[in-house]
């Protein structure tokens, strides 16, 4: 909670690095307040000028127990403070291929020593580096929305700093409140940027309880009223004259009321339209238009779901090993996953991994929050083992069901219950739902490792708007894929190395998929869908589709959404083939209209949480 001594802190910075420019457009930088901060001494650009006073926020409230406890007051939120000043000063001056805290978070803090030495007496917090990867969930926001919401920060420390004074006759502070409540207002109805549940949200939510605290403990009880209560609905947007323009207004960034009931009258509608005599392409693409945001919301859950926990494991675990040919182990902040809190052995340090990313995407909510494609997940966790796994082999280890035979199956920290999950009580239990998958050789399986890196690379530069990057990726994604689809020893039907092979290119077709509904022009280079003819083996030039070879031995071991390619069916048959499957999904508009209108908020809730936690 913000309180008027950390705002007293701030005030001190804004004071000898003013957030105002200088006449030439640089920064108003006192080096001599900061110099001791500045990386080895020297603060001759801008980037090292933002690090200093970065550091300095830092050692003034988390550079020892004692200010922790008596700046700080142990409260870890203050980082979210940190967070916006950094990203209005980048946003003052950009700076290339930094748009974003996580930008510069992985250029010039990760590996900074500065930011890695330990915080003295403090057992809970190893360094900074551990205070901001809990706040990891806000490290996505843009450089110029953070910069907005720090204007709120700063409007509410002079509150906090006028009100503390001896003498506020003026009473400026009410003065700042009311323009508080004002940009507040603005933020919070910026439909495009203040989605519920995500970064913005949450900081925009934190601000608004430092203002109701303010309000409640620090203003007179008897003059309370002075101050304006902040709004806590949005206000509804003017209706636009052409209602289809409404519509395209409406979605996709939240599933409306007056959509879904429009859609299902819609349906029938068109379907009727067809026995008027209407050509069969035009009604389809009019069927077609009605489902695609759902579709559409499914196909985006492909990837993101997955990476931002890899990213965040990639950052703290890095996948090189260091000089002397081992783990880049950050033993602190993973001590807890070690057996009996202690790390010793390279199989003891992969296992530590392993239990922070099935603790990372289960222990809160178990499998619910991924429905049917949990296994997925499961998949990718084993592909990073294997990986880190064959990067130093152990004696004994060959195939993952090695691995989970020693580390595994009667590690209490993998059997005990724990999970808030209505199916399983443990992780072991979710693990064994992909038990057939563990035989593969786990020189094999790291194989797919790449491809993995490869697909949150695209979902890395999908949130960035990068369309030449997701392009560029996916080429590499289609190469290396090639490479193992036509590996004619290992990608044989209804194998372990032919299911998490189907998981990937399920993930990469979908993305493909997901991407129009963002408005990006993006050409990703199509998969292959047959084998390349071998000289040697005739047998090997049959074609192999990877949706029909799960089709063939009934219900697919892993639930993934995928979208059947052009079938050259007659008008007719195609039509009375998608109406049954439309059907459905009207079905679900019309509950997704009915449950908009029992607790609107509530379903926000829920479709934020499914589809993009």
């Amino acid at each position: 909670m913000l309180t008027d001594k950390v705002c007293e802190e701030f005030e001190s910075i804004w004071k000898f690095f003013s957030d105002d420019l200088n006449e030439s457009g640089n920064y108003n930088f006192t080096s001599g307040m900061l110099k001791k901060y500045c990386p080895k001494g020297n603060c001759d650009s801008d980037i090292n000028k933002i690090d200093a006073g970065c550091l300095w926020l830092f050692s003034k409230f988390y550079e020892d127990s004692d200010k922790f406890s008596r700046n700080a007051n142990e409260n870890i939120n203050i980082v979210v403070y940190f967070m916006m000043w950094l990203g209005y000063k980048l946003n003052k001056i950009p700076q290339d291929g930094i748009i974003k805290f996580d930008d510069f978070y992985s250029k010039h803090m990760q590996n900074v020593e500065e930011y890695k030495k330990p915080i003295d007496d403090v057992s809970e917090y190893k360094s900074y580096i551990d205070l901001i990867i809990k706040k990891k969930e806000l490290m996505d926001i843009s450089n110029e929305n953070m910069s907005k919401l720090y204007d709120l920060f700063k409007n509410l420390c002079k509150m906090y700093n006028d009100i503390s004074k001896i003498s506020n006759n003026k009473k400026k502070y009410i003065e700042y409140a009311n323009k508080f409540a004002d940009e507040y207002k603005k933020l919070f109805n910026d439909n495009d940027n203040n989605v519920e549940g995500n970064s913005y949200n949450q900081i925009l939510s934190t601000l608004s309880n430092d203002y109701v605290n303010f309000r409640n403990n620090y203003v007179n009880p008897n003059i309370q009223n002075t101050i304006p209560e902040l709004i806590t609905e949005k206000t509804p947007q003017v209706s636009v004259s052409n209602p289809k323009e409404a519509q395209m207004h409406e979605l996709p960034s939240e599933i409306s009321e007056s959509r879904s009931e429009t859609d299902v009258s819609s349906l029938k509608d068109k379907v009727s339209d067809s026995d008027s005599g209407s050509p069969s392409s035009s009604i389809l693409n009019k069927l077609i238009s009605i489902p695609l945001i759902f579709i559409a919301t499914l196909i985006l859950l492909g990837i993101a779901y997955k990476c931002n926990n890899f990213d965040t494991l990639w950052k703290l675990f890095p996948d090189d090993l260091n000089a002397s040919g081992n783990y880049n182990f950050p033993s602190g902040l993973f001590k807890k996953y070690c057996s009996s809190e202690k790390c010793e052995g390279d199989a003891n340090i992969v296992n530590a991994g392993c239990l922070w990313l099935f603790n990372e995407f289960f222990s809160k909510t178990g499998t619910t929050s991924y429905h049917d494609v949990y296994k997925d997940v499961v998949v990718c966790i084993m592909i990073w083992l294997s990986y880190r796994l064959n990067q130093k082999p152990e004696n004994g280890i060959k195939t993952l069901n090695d691995f989970y035979s020693d580390h595994i199956e009667n590690n209490n920290e993998y059997t005990k219950d724990k999970l808030n999950d209505p199916k399983y009580n443990s992780y072991k239990e979710i693990i064994d739902e992909i038990k057939e998958y563990m035989n593969i050789d786990i020189i094999h399986i790291s194989k797919f490792y790449k491809l993995l890196k490869l697909l949150c690379d695209m979902n890395t530069s999908y949130k960035n708007n990068n369309s030449n990057k997701i392009s560029e990726d996916g080429k590499k994604f289609v190469d290396e894929y090639g490479r193992l689809f036509n590996d004619i020893d290992n990608n044989i039907d209804n194998s372990s190395f032919s299911k998490v092979l189907l998981v990937l290119s399920n993930c990469y077709t979908n993305f493909g998929k997901g991407t129009y509904f963002n408005n990006m022009s993006i050409n990703l280079t199509p998969l292959p869908t047959k084998k390349t003819p071998q000289k040697d083996n005739v047998e090997s030039s049959k074609e192999t589709k990877t949706t029909e070879s799960l089709n063939e031995t009934g219900k697919p071991d892993i639930a993934t959404i995928t979208l059947s390619p052009n079938n050259a069916l007659s008008d007719s048959s195609l039509v009375s083939k998608l109406i049954p499957v439309l059907s459905i999904f009207g079905v679900i508009a019309i509950f997704l209209g009915i449950s908009y209108k029992v607790n609107n908020k509530e379903l926000k809730n829920i479709t934020f949480k499914y589809y993009f936690h």
